[in-house]
This record gives C-alpha cells, sequence and structure tokens, in this order.
C-alpha cells in the first residue's frame, strides 16, 4: 500500500535494507496539505524468557527499534536527535478513557511524543538508547568507512572500490561505498555526507565510471593508430555506434567525442527498435556460427576467433540486406547498397 491515506505501518519483521525501510517509513508519513494526519509506526519488542523491558541499552530485543529510528532519521533528521535529549515525559492527568478510544500520547509540554512505549520508560535511559544504539553507532561507521576509503585513495589513487574489497583492518570497505551509493539514489544521504564523499572523488554511478575508462582506452589506441589527410589532419579511426539511451545523448559523451578527432560517434536513429534487433542478431551468428563451434582455451584465441568473423563478414559473406553486397565494399563506397553487384541474375538452387 502506498497511498495518502495509510496513517500506520506496522513492522512484524525489520529485516531488510535501510532502503527498504525508509520506503515503508515514508508510507505512513505521506500526506497532504492540512491533512492533520498523525503516523504510527509499530515495532514489536520480542523480549526473551527473564528478560526485563527496562534492559534497553543491551537488549538485543531493542535492535529493530534502533533500525526504525535510523530508518525515520532519514526523513526528519533533528526530531530524533531531539530523542538523545533527556526531557520530562510526566504525562498530566486525564480523563479515563472510554473502550476503544485511542491514546493520544502528549508529553508534558503538551506536544505530541515521538516515542512512547506500552508502559513507561526513564527519559534519560530512552535519551542513552537514542544516542548509544541509533546515532552514535551509525556515526561512527559513517566515520569508519570514511577513514577506510581515504586509506584506499592513498594506497590506490582513486576511490573505485570492488564491491568484494575488504580492508587489510577488515571492514569491508566496497560494501560500505555501495550502501552510500544506494542511499544517495534513494535521497536517504545527507547534504553533508555527500560533500565529504565528493572531496574524496566518490565514484557514484559505478556503470559511468567504467564506460568512461574504456572510452578513454579506446581514444588512447585510436590516437596512437588514426590516419591524417594531405593537410595533417586526423581522421577518424574508430566509429562508436549506440542506441539513444540518456547517457549517449549527454553533453558529456558529445563533448569527449568533439574533441578527439580520431573518434566517431553513431546513434541510432530514435525509436528504430530493429536496428538495435539487427546489431543483436549480428551477435547471435558470431556465437553459433563462429565461437560455439569449437572450444576457445583463452581470451588470445577469443579475440583470433572473433577477428576472422569480422573479417569474413566484412569482406567476404554476401548480406541480403545490403543487395548481397558485402559490407566492406559498401562502407568504401564501392558498391551501392540498393543496387546487386551480380554480373548477371542468378537463380541460386532450391535444393
Amino acid at each position: 500500500m502506498d497511498t495518502f491515506a495509510c496513517d500506520s505501518v506496522f513492522f512484524a519483521d525489520v529485516r531488510g535494507s535501510m532502503v527498504d525501510l525508509v520506503q515503508a517509513v515514508g508510507r505512513a508519513l505521506r500526506t497532504t496539505p492540512d491533512s492533520g494526519k498523525v503516523a504510527t509506526i509499530v515495532v514489536p519488542v520480542l523480549l526473551a524468557a527473564g528478560e526485563s523491558g527496562e534492559n534497553l541499552l543491551t537488549s538485543k530485543a531493542y535492535d529493530g527499534l534502533a533500525k526504525v529510528l535510523l530508518a525515520l532519521r532519514a526523513h526528519d533528521e533533528a526530531a530524533v536527535e531531539r530523542l538523545a535529549l533527556p526531557q520530562s515525559e510526566t504525562r498530566p492527568e486525564r480523563e479515563p478513557r472510554h473502550s476503544g478510544e485511542l491514546e493520544e500520547v502528549r508529553s508534558a509540554g503538551g506536544e505530541e511524543r515521538l516515542l512512547s512505549f506500552s508502559s513507561e520508560r526513564d527519559p534519560a535511559v530512552i535519551a542513552a538508547f537514542v544516542r548509544t544504539r541509533v546515532l552514535e553507532p551509525e556515526r561512527e561507521e559513517f566515520r569508519r568507512g570514511l577513514e577506510e576509503l581515504t586509506a584506499y585513495r592513498k594506497a590506490f589513487g582513486d576511490v573505485k572500490v570492488p564491491y568484494a574489497y575488504r580492508a587489510p583492518s577488515g571492514h569491508r570497505l566496497g560494501v560500505w561505498v555501495a550502501d552510500q551509493r544506494r542511499y544517495k539514489a534513494a535521497a536517504i544521504l545527507d547534504d553533508k555526507r555527500i560533500a565529504e564523499l565528493d572531496a574524496l572523488g566518490m565514484v557514484w554511478s559505478a556503470f559511468d565510471t567504467a564506460f568512461t575508462d574504456n572510452l578513454v582506452a579506446v581514444a588512447g589506441y585510436a590516437a596512437e593508430l588514426a590516419p591524417r589527410d594531405a593537410d595533417g589532419i586526423v581522421q577518424p579511426l574508430v566509429t562508436i555506434v549506440t542506441d539513444n539511451g540518456g547517457p549517449f545523448r549527454s553533453f558529456r559523451i558529445e563533448a569527449f567525442i568533439a574533441t578527439r578527432p580520431e573518434l566517431r560517434h553513431i546513434r541510432t536513429r530514435v525509436r528504430t527498435p530493429g536496428q538495435n534487433g539487427s546489431r543483436e542478431r549480428g551477435f547471435g551468428s558470431l556465437k553459433y556460427e563462429k565461437l560455439f563451434l569449437e572450444e576457445i582455451p583463452d581470451a588470445l584465441d577469443l579475440v583470433r576467433h572473433a577477428e576472422d568473423y569480422r573479417r569474413d563478414d566484412n569482406t567476404v559473406r554476401p548480406h541480403e540486406a545490403l543487395a548481397w553486397n558485402r559490407p566492406h565494399d559498401v562502407h568504401t563506397g564501392a558498391a551501392d547498397p540498393l543496387v546487386p553487384n551480380f554480373p548477371e541474375p542468378e537463380n541460386l538452387p532450391i535444393a
């Protein structure tokens, strides 16, 4: 359920990622202007046999509550941090409630209480719980991750941390970095932390970075081998063909290509899935007609097989879509893709 009318969330189980918890809490908090809605978030605390409900600071039964408060902090940081300040929570006297009537829990000051228990708790203990089991561990974990990321940058020169990487201390830095990306994507990472990570050169999109790295490598290869015309002007050597996805229409990519004359960028036409389909069929032909026919022992042999197929496909095999011309002849202008290049009409045998 994800509607404005939803005014409560019951956490039967508080397992799951922090992003999931934040979104679940947000479902109760969603409101419309002047609605006056008061959201209720219920977190059961299941005590072990012989365990007292007063052990907020040590009992594992309160782990779920700590996680939900941390998720709530993503929506209202100031409200949760106010819980870490001891306050008097003495309730004013009130008239007995009728059966079935919801109790409106308020503090001595009259404002609605953010956190209430089924039985009274010492406000000082509640403040210590929020401080030691919600705020300080989370801050300490971020500080530790930041320190490990700084050390990684010093050792490797960047912060492109592989997901499986563990720091020498045992800290799962790769997982921590991935978590920061997810928190930012879900808009639950505060601006101060984003700024601290940006100062280290944080890579927010591993995919974009990998694409850029590969593009730079291709440009370096092309720059070394690109031909020049009679006036010494560099001619395109590598043509990069992409679809019309957002990353390939970005100013950054176009600016990169524009400063490298050895590269040419061609995008497929908008709303022409057939162009992408023809490329996918090409990869299928490569696999089933060449690569899957025999065992390929290593990457170098794979490159040789792919190059053999590329050469045959471009210079030997006639293509029906090119009026039975060869792609190399059409690309170099030696053949017209609309005019068959047969010396005379020929009827191929049916069987």
